[in-house]
């Protein structure tokens, strides 16, 4: 096959393997998932049913306990997730180029991977220490979303890293081919093994791990990283205009 064909052909190859397993997953795994109630224009005793709790999420985690319906569990609801995880870390390394390239940097680096993965679950376990006091207090309580966020965007962001690495790797045996692509590729590799039934979410949560543990550790890529002895540092000299 022509060398100009191989990438193109890689990426057809994991958009199809992709598909496939979404299929899989959502033959297999719905049965075994609680499905929503049927939505009755009116009840027994003539009144609007109540909605659902969630079933899925931190408010089961955590005892928030948001009402909303139960989620969906099928085919297009797991491709919507899977294209939009995709767009938002192709987003992530074209809006951030330089930050990515000092990520990636640091997971290419000795032990990078494993640091990463260590400070993701650390990071992970503050997030949820954290939650958890939430739910005790009165006023505080409505940063928790905010919380959440923050570290979706830093899982977000160290995905995209973790996808350029990845296709990184995979451009020493296949050829040069622009980053971006690179990217792509990588991404699609990541998101495919996520997609494995049974075994995928173990995949797709030490790199959600990882990546949350780059974001933190590298400050979202910041040149300078993250260190304690950024809390020691010697006062500017006075000049003699100061004094």
């Amino acid at each position: 096959m022509p060398s100009r064909w191989t990438w193109p052909a890689l990426l057809a190859c994991l958009l199809v393997l992709g598909a496939l397993l979404a299929v899989a997953d959502a033959a297999l795994l719905r049965p075994l998932l609680p499905q929503p109630e049927p939505v009755r224009s009116f009840g027994p005793d003539g009144r609007p049913p109540a909605l659902p709790r969630v079933v899925f999420g931190p408010g089961l985690l955590f005892g928030f306990g948001f009402g909303a319906r139960q989620l969906d569990f099928g085919y297009g609801g797991l491709v919507s997730t899977v294209v939009v995880v995709l767009l938002l870390c192709l987003a992530a390394v074209v809006a951030l180029p330089g930050r990515v390239r000092v990520a990636v940097e640091r997971l290419e680096a000795p032990r990078g991977m494993v640091r990463a993965y260590a400070a993701g679950v650390a990071a992970a376990l503050m997030v949820a220490a954290v939650s958890l006091l939430f739910r005790y207090t009165f006023l505080l309580i409505g940063i928790a979303p905010l919380l959440w966020l923050a570290a979706a965007l830093a899982t977000v962001f160290g995905l995209a890293c973790l996808g350029l690495y990845a296709g990184r790797r995979l451009a020493r045996r296949l050829g040069g081919v622009h980053p971006l692509l690179a990217a792509l590729a990588g991404i699609l590799l990541i998101l495919d093994a996520a997609l494995v039934p049974y075994l995928g979410w173990l995949f797709a949560a030490a790199a959600a791990l990882v990546g949350l543990g780059l974001a933190a550790m590298t400050r979202f890529g910041s040149p300078r990283g993250w260190s304690l002895e950024e809390l020691r540092w010697h006062p500017e000299t006075t000049t003699p205009e100061e004094a």
